[in-house]
């Protein structure tokens, strides 16, 4: 029976080391983790590693989320609005609010109205100009201020 800390270790040389057989190398010459025992301490330590990351998955998310929000308002306070652009278009990919380009769709698939509201969906935010001023109306606005940096 391999103890807690000694599956700490392996969990920690599978982050770092590549391949298992060098893993299970470790386990017997320098861990002395009997050779009956390494499969048993590697597959504690795969549970392990597996419960990390399905522990911190939403906390990581809230973590990102936030600090990418929080960089927003401080690029949106300094006026770097090319940033602050760049920014939100992460905020928008991690919330599923934007999906990556297919590469399966050509640009011509989308129609004008669409091109439209995943531009609104950048620009409004930025608050530059009133809701619902026109799209080329916010780029223009969104242009001479980055111009003008």
């Amino acid at each position: 029976m391999v103890d807690n800390k000694t599956l700490e270790v392996v969990a920690g040389l599978m982050i770092k080391i590549p391949s298992i057989e060098i893993v299970k190398t470790v386990c017997l010459n320098e861990l002395h983790i009997d050779a009956t025992e390494v499969d048993e301490a590697i597959k504690g330590a795969r549970t392990l590693l597996t419960r990390a990351a399905d522990y911190n998955r939403d906390e990581e998310f809230g973590k990102a989320i936030t600090s990418l929000n929080d960089l927003y308002a401080s690029n949106i306070k300094i006026k770097d609005y090319k940033t602050a652009l760049a920014t939100r278009r992460e905020i928008s990919l991690m919330l599923g609010l934007k999906r990556k380009p297919d590469e399966n769709m050509t640009r011509g698939e989308n129609t004008a109205i669409e091109i439209e509201n995943e531009i609104r969906t950048y620009l409004e935010p930025l608050q530059l100009a009133p809701q619902g001023t026109p799209v080329v109306e916010l780029v223009r606005i969104l242009a001479s201020k980055i111009i003008n940096q």
